[in-house]
């Protein structure tokens, strides 16, 4: 966390196991089991209900997962298969959740849990017969579901196939390591103020977002962050000209600002939870929509935090735009961090040519990207 009480942190970059940050807690003996892949697809839930240490085993939220259909959380983990087969490119046409490379004699699919997972699903109600959807020995979407279901068996279950199609699948495909930025991929825990959030989520191309969710979660007791460059104003010791007490009567309507609204959240909650009880609404539906009621009177500065992944091309043009010295400072103040992350990966000489300077508005710092050295 930097001194403005914003986090980004490095959870995962392609490797063998994953960090789980510190400030989700310590997982139960019976969570975060499975393939790394499968763990980051958890801990992208987790993070959303608030509950590593508690709830369900790893078997049963992924489970859970797949019934209520929050396939959002298995867009983390990417993995590179490379195809020696032909087949017919518009196999792909309009499927998200997947990039091709081509190379001679081969195609290079990347690929996450939930494409392939919808990909089954959907291909068995709308065409199980057709010969390039998956299901049918042979097709190329078989060929990445047998791959898939070794490496997230919890969300892609493995189906019986006969001998001889194994060794063809064998022999036809295998598991790659990522070559290009679009097939590495990084996962960050990142965190600042439902502000900030707004402007990082809209960064959905090439991304795996997971947010904690205030319509399941009680904010109750959550804290705020206020924005690095209000931060810095109560610190210095620069007079506001012609405004002698700004400093301090805006100190003072913040903290009673944030003591209504959470005054006010509260309240709201617990009496639109009882109400709707009364109704005989269900007692999880009435906590979840009392709550989402409720939400509207937080502020923007309510502390929030995410699971995000994104290729290394994705974290690139972020960059660009983010962490550069007009960005927003709370948004640039997370990135900063965030590049110090992926310098420190096993991606980080594909961020070599990303320096940070002195930010102009002397809050933090920025990146400049300094051409023709990486």
């Amino acid at each position: 966390m930097n001194k403005y009480g914003l986090i980004g942190k490095l959870v995962w970059d392609g490797g063998d196991t994953l960090r789980i940050p510190e400030e989700m807690g310590t997982p139960a003996p019976n969570q975060m089991k499975g393939t790394v892949y499968e763990q980051l697809c958890e801990i992208g839930g987790r993070i959303c209900y608030d509950s590593l240490g508690k709830g369900r085993s790893s078997e049963d939220f992924h489970k859970h997962i797949l019934e209520v259909g929050h396939l959002s959380v298995d867009e983390h983990p990417h993995v590179t298969v490379e195809v020696h087969t032909g087949f017919q490119l518009y196999a792909f046409l309009n499927r998200p959740d997947f990039w091709l490379q081509l190379d001679p004699g081969a195609v290079r699919v990347t690929m996450n849990p939930r494409g392939i997972y919808e990909w089954n699903m959907w291909s068995r109600i709308i065409c199980p017969e057709a010969p390039d959807l998956v299901g049918v020995a042979g097709s190329v979407g078989d060929q990445l579901s047998y791959q898939a279901e070794k490496l997230f068996p919890q969300i892609v279950a493995p189906r019986e196939r006969k001998p001889e199609v194994i060794r063809q699948y064998e022999a036809w495909t295998k598991i790659v390591p990522p070559r290009t930025d679009e097939e590495k991929w990084v996962t960050m825990f990142v965190g600042g103020s439902r502000g900030f959030s707004h402007e990082l989520v809209r960064h959905g191309n090439f991304t795996g977002i997971s947010q904690r969710s205030t319509r399941f979660v009680d904010e109750d007791g959550s804290p705020w962050v206020d924005h690095p460059l209000i931060q810095e104003f109560w610190a210095s010791s620069d007079p506001v000209p012609d405004d002698p007490t700004a400093k301090e009567e805006t100190r003072e309507l913040a903290a009673a600002t944030k003591k209504v609204a959470r005054e006010t959240y509260a309240r709201a909650s617990a009496a639109l939870q009882k109400w709707l009880l009364s109704r005989g609404v269900e007692k999880l539906t009435a906590r979840k929509q009392a709550r989402g009621a409720a939400r509207g009177y937080l502020g923007n500065a309510l502390w929030t935090e995410l699971i995000f992944s994104a290729s290394v091309g994705q974290w690139k043009r972020m960059m660009r735009m983010r962490c550069c010295d007009p960005a927003d400072a709370e948004i640039r103040s997370v990135f900063v961090d965030a590049l110090r992350e992926l310098k420190a990966s096993r991606y980080g000489k594909d961020f070599e040519n990303f320096e940070l300077v002195p930010a102009s508005d002397k809050v933090g710092q920025a990146a400049v990207e300094r051409k023709g050295t990486a």
